[in-house]
């Protein structure tokens, strides 16, 4: 792989701006995109949104509406049913952001833009770029794309892509901003043999020039990324990938000073991770018995506590409502079933567990 250089830059940015317009709204502004679709009235009500991301290749994934907290109660399949159509192929990242939420579909190469006045979809062609994960800042997306390897920046007012910054040679992962600069995880690229080869960085790009990239070094195979505080990201590191044990070696957590883009790493394996409180809080699997592990204090030296998951938990994704603390864990069905989402309140006063859809991941909270 190559880095871009100005003249494919511009090519990209230019079928960018066309594909942004593929969706063929109508005179009433529905979105035209899959078919007909139904008459909707309806503001999003409810407690949560629950992204099933959806297996590879089958198409299948979908929105679940929480409409209780304190029974669970859901509604499965939601988006279909307010859309008339499916999410797509692979739901990568959602974010809320004003009177919209955005929801990036990795193999289907759209972005979903949901009216929370209507419920209404529209879908943004973003031709091959690949989208995975979405940060916001000042009315803006910034998307990181595997094809090639960037991230993008698209206008919420007028949904068009406005320029893209290449960083390097590895597909870019987990996305944030902190300090006036957007954090990109560099996580790994394709080899001839059908193999991986993993970076060790994270680029700091700076907001205003939106260009030249600053790595900063941390673990091997990093992936998502997280505001802790205005003055620190943190960032969990896989590591080494070994296909013929199904593990990962060497992982780490990175905690990085936004301003001095100095990093502090942690012999710590947090399979996913969520911020609340001044704590990091994520999950490790190891001898068949799964942890929590938190991650507390200052991230220059942060100390570490432990407790243990119920036995036969397989747990996917850790979301916490950042309004009060309560735990949302979502599991993977064993990959060839529908997951589900285990509540624990804050205080620990209650709890329930509900069927969503295909690896459920992203909760966000309405």
């Amino acid at each position: 792989m190559q880095h871009i250089n100005k003249i494919f830059a511009i090519a990209l940015l230019a079928f960018c701006l066309a594909a942004c317009h593929k969706d063929s709204l109508a005179p009433d502004g529905s979105s035209q995109t899959g078919g007909s679709e139904p008459a909707i009235a309806d503001t999003l009500r409810g407690v949560a949104l629950i992204l099933n991301e959806g297996s590879w290749g089958n198409n299948n994934a979908s929105l679940s509406l929480l409409l209780n907290d304190t029974t669970g109660e859901v509604i499965n399949n939601w988006f279909a049913q307010k859309n008339g159509r499916g999410l797509g192929d692979v739901a990568q990242d959602m974010v809320a952001y004003g009177s919209k939420i955005y929801i990036t579909v990795w193999n289907s190469n759209s972005l979903e833009v949901i009216d929370r006045n209507t419920s209404r979809s529209r879908r943004i062609d973003l031709g091959d770029l690949s989208p995975r994960y979405i940060a916001t800042h000042g009315g803006k997306l910034y998307i990181s794309c595997y094809n090639p390897n960037c991230v993008i920046r698209i206008d919420t007012a007028s949904l068009k892509l406005e320029a893209s910054c290449a960083v390097g040679d590895y597909n870019p992962e987990g996305v944030a901003v902190a300090g006036g600069k957007l954090f990109v995880a560099s996580n790994k690229a394709g080899l001839p043999d059908g193999s991986y080869a993993y970076d060790n960085k994270v680029y700091a790009i700076d907001l205003a020039s939106f260009a030249n990239p600053t790595p900063v070094t941390v673990g091997t195979n990093p992936n998502k990324v997280l505001v802790f505080n205005d003055q620190y990201v943190v960032v969990n590191c896989f590591g080494d990938y070994n296909a013929s044990t199904y593990s990962y070696s060497n992982p780490k957590v990175a905690a990085i000073n936004v301003s001095s883009l100095e990093a502090t790493l942690y012999d710590e394996n947090l399979e996913d991770m969520a911020v609340y409180n001044n704590r990091v809080i994520g999950f490790s699997t190891s001898n068949g018995e799964t942890m929590y592990r938190t991650l507390s204090g200052s991230p220059s030296a942060f100390t570490v506590s432990t407790s243990y998951m119920d036995n036969g938990v397989e747990p996917y994704k850790i979301n916490i409502n950042p309004a009060n603390g309560d735990e949302y864990l979502t599991t993977t069905g064993g990959y060839i079933a529908n997951g589900d989402v285990r509540f624990t309140a804050a205080d620990r006063s209650r709890s329930w567990s509900t069927q969503a859809g295909m690896l459920p991941s992203k909760v966000i909270f309405l």
